[in-house]
């Protein structure tokens, strides 16, 4: 067996035996109806079921502005059975898959025309952490009614944490001290909140400590993060979640290449690391043990059959992304098998 091979190798996370450690982390796809997931969702997430995991899109927790009906969501009676047609689809497949908590605040939608995020506020409001903390319950305890395996706590990408201000713009210490610490309470708060639906050791945590959308602007990902991080250890988690900046630096800057280099000697449980811009990379930083999983998103949405592909080193689908947000079952649910 080569190194490599580990990848597609079955591996042990706290409550799972997952089959490979090739994990699906779907972008926002914008298929739903009026925020409940469609019945080709079902089609969409079962095709991909080949997964040692599957992380669901982005779901909201709390009702959101119309601009968001078509992205799915986990507050009321009827979403969560549609989802639970989804799980089931991918449990007849013998996926797992978990859902991604997501608490949308004070960030625009996706500019689907241009093809990157904005990052525009469209409230000056104060936002209430202790809504924050008890909307996440309360979509955990629905995933959970939902026949999910697990859930994941998104911190990422223009959810509450990134939309609060970054440190740097705290010039005394003492403020940025006590600013740090409110947001290591914050991230304790929620965990600690999923933690009385699930077992820690079926919920995971998303992050992307270098990213700069929707007003997060921590250039250097050191300072907030190490103390996050490193308070997650005291947590049996399933695991934690890190997005590398992408190669397209357009909208961000950066301090370091790659986030993982920074936190794996930090955190001491099992970590995710996504890999979507170089699949290869990402097996390479599973072959050196910097991470214990890879994640892939659009690469994954091309490619169903993602898993089989990379182990063979087979080409791989093209995305179209002019199908990705929103639409029917093309660019959605009609990409071809490696068979095909």
């Amino acid at each position: 067996m080569t190194n490599r091979n580990i990848v597609f190798n079955p591996i042990s996370l706290r409550a799972y035996n997952f089959k490979n450690r090739v994990v699906m982390s779907s972008p926002s796809r914008m298929r739903a109806v009026d925020s409940v997931p469609s019945p080709m969702m079902q089609t969409y997430y079962a095709q991909r079921a080949s997964a040692g995991l599957i992380i669901s899109e982005p779901t909201l927790v709390s009702p959101s502005t119309s601009e968001y009906s078509t992205c799915p969501g986990i507050y009321n009676y009827e979403q969560v059975v549609a989802w639970r047609k989804v799980t089931k689809a991918v449990r007849d497949r013998g996926g797992k898959i978990f859902l991604q908590l997501w608490y949308r605040e004070g960030i625009s939608p996706l500019d689907l025309e241009q093809k990157y995020y904005t990052s525009v506020n469209t409230s000056n409001k104060p936002i209430d952490l202790l809504e924050v903390v008890s909307k996440m319950r309360k979509g955990a305890q629905n995933a959970l009614a939902a026949d999910f395996d697990g859930v994941e706590i998104n911190t990422a990408f223009g959810c509450v944490l990134d939309s609060l201000q970054p440190l740097q713009t705290y010039q005394n210490p003492e403020a940025q001290k006590s600013e740090r610490n409110r947001r290591v309470e914050l991230i304790s708060d929620i965990v600690d909140s999923v933690g009385c639906v699930w077992d820690y050791e079926r919920v995971g945590v998303r992050m992307c400590p270098s990213n700069i959308f929707s007003g997060n602007k921590n250039s250097d990902p050191e300072p907030p993060f190490y103390y996050v991080i490193d308070l997650l250890n005291v947590y049996n988690l399933a695991y934690v979640h890190l997005l590398e900046p992408p190669k397209n630096k357009c909208f961000l800057t950066i301090k370091y290449e790659k986030v993982s280099d920074l936190f794996r000697p930090i955190y001491k449980g099992k970590l995710i690391v996504e890999a979507d811009e170089d699949p290869e990379r990402g097996i390479a930083t599973v072959v050196s043990k910097k991470a214990d999983l890879i994640s892939f998103g659009r690469t994954f949405v091309a490619n169903p059959d993602l898993p089989k592909r990379l182990e063979r080193k087979a080409p791989l689908n093209p995305l179209d992304i002019k199908k990705i947000y929103g639409g029917g079952e093309k660019g959605y649910v009609d990409y071809p098998f490696l068979e095909e």
